[in-house]
C-alpha cells in the first residue's frame, strides 16, 4: 500500500481512471506549511502553468489522498515527468481525522518554474473536480483563480 497526495489535476478521479491509475481509497487531505501556486511551466503554451506546492509557513494546500500501489506510482512517474518535472518526494499529510499520513507528492523542478504564469482554463477545471473533498472555502479560492484563457 502506497498514498500519494494530489492537489493539482489528479484530484479529479476521472482523470485518474483515464491515466489507469489503480487505487482503493480516496479521501480528504491537509498540508500544511505549503502553499499552491501556479509556477511549473506548461511548455505547450507561452504564460501557461501547472500546479505546484511552495513551502510558506502560514498556508495550507488541500487534496487528496489516494491509496494505490507502487505500479501506478510508476505510471504517475511518466504522467508527471519524473525527474524532469516534477520531484518525487515524501510529506506527512494530515487525513480529515487529524491522522498524519506519509504520501508521495510531486513537486515541480526548480528548473522548470518561472513566476507569473496562469493556468488553462481546462486544466484548473480537473482541480476543481476534487471539490468533494475539499472545504468550501479553499474550493472557493481555486475557482476565483486567474486562468489564461
Amino acid at each position: 500500500m502506497v498514498f500519494y497526495f494530489a492537489y493539482g489535476s489528479n484530484m479529479d478521479e476521472a482523470r485518474m481512471r483515464i491515466r489507469n491509475i489503480y487505487y482503493t481509497n480516496v479521501y480528504s487531505g491537509i498540508l500544511r506549511g505549503w502553499k499552491l501556486v501556479f509556477n511549473k511551466i506548461d511548455e505547450t503554451l507561452n504564460g501557461a502553468g501547472y500546479a505546484n506546492i511552495i513551502k510558506s509557513f502560514k498556508d495550507h494546500v488541500e487534496g487528496v489522498i489516494y491509496e494505490t500501489d507502487s505500479k501506478s506510482i510508476e505510471k504517475l512517474n511518466k504522467f508527471e515527468g519524473v525527474p524532469k518535472h516534477y520531484e518525487k518526494i515524501n510529506l506527512k499529510v494530515k487525513d480529515k481525522n487529524d491522522n498524519e499520513i506519509e504520501c508521495i507528492v510531486y513537486v515541480a523542478n526548480i528548473l522548470m518554474t518561472k513566476e507569473g504564469l496562469k493556468p488553462r482554463k481546462e486544466y484548473l477545471a480537473h482541480l476543481l473536480k476534487g471539490k468533494f473533498y475539499l472545504s468550501v472555502e479553499y474550493h472557493k479560492i481555486l475557482s476565483n483563480v486567474k486562468t489564461i484563457d
